[in-house]
């Protein structure tokens, strides 16, 4: 309920916060998960895959039409990794547009994208609908095996090889002429609408690797009224109380 204290119009009563949580806890699937602490090292609380989808539920208080996140599965197994992945994408499909820097995603996740950016050294190799990127890359000579996992395949063909001075220049080669290659096919192929291309470059062509609280990098907010000084700081020592008196190890 913090997050939602502090991003709820001033007026807003008690009912109204508890009511505006809830539906998100119910849209991130974390109602059974409703009393339980969150955690930390000394104490055992919810899981990565529900503490992740709690950071996403304090964005959501928000009420934002756009959110980014930065390796939202980073540190998860490939089950708590899909069950976020899962959420993210019941999310896109709900009035909202939901963008990620994902590394290594598991191929039923990967099978979740609508639009597919994919950069090596910074350099853009293919953006477009993510089940158009095999056939693109089929086109230029580089067939993905069968039953092979698309993510895994890209990650092999995108990377530079920095075993050897030879193996280096030939994937650097590989990578520029990819570069290359999609430039052109942009010329001659309208493949995206300008409302996503336009949000997917504000975001920038670096990727950090952070989690945790940094995990949602961006939102939109909604433009209201919050609340004042006084009462933000009656949560924050409310907020304070309660975690002196959780962790007190008297």
């Amino acid at each position: 309920c913090l997050a939602a204290y502090f991003h709820s119009p001033a007026r807003t009563t008690k009912e109204e916060i508890k009511d505006k949580v809830d539906a998100v806890m119910r849209e991130l699937g974390l109602v059974g998960c409703a009393d339980t602490i969150l955690g930390n090292e000394s104490r055992r609380g919810v899981s990565g895959g529900e503490y992740r989808r709690v950071l996403i539920g304090r964005e959501l208080i928000k009420s934002p039409s756009t959110i980014f996140l930065d390796e939202p599965t980073s540190g998860l197994d490939s089950f708590q990794a899909l069950s976020v992945m899962e959420t993210m994408k019941k999310l896109a499909t709900n009035n909202r547009i939901v963008v990620s820097v994902i590394h290594q995603p598991r191929s039923s996740i990967f099978a979740m994208f609508d639009r597919l950016l994919l950069l090596s050294d910074g350099k853009l190799m293919y953006f477009g609908p993510s089940n158009q990127a095999l056939e693109y890359f089929s086109a230029l000579g580089y067939q993905c095996p069968q039953h092979f996992n698309p993510a895994d395949y890209f990650l092999d063909v995108l990377s530079i090889n920095m075993k050897s001075v030879e193996q280096e220049q030939e994937t650097r080669s590989r990578i520029a002429f990819f570069e290359k290659e999609f430039a052109r096919f942009k010329e001659n192929t309208s493949i995206e609408g300008p409302h996503v291309e336009r949000r997917v470059s504000s975001r920038g062509t670096s990727a950090g690797s952070g989690a945790g609280s940094d995990m949602v990098e961006r939102v939109t907010y909604s433009k209201e009224a919050f609340t004042g000084w006084f009462l933000d700081f009656g949560v924050l020592l409310w907020r304070s109380h309660a975690k002196i008196y959780r962790n007190y190890a008297g």
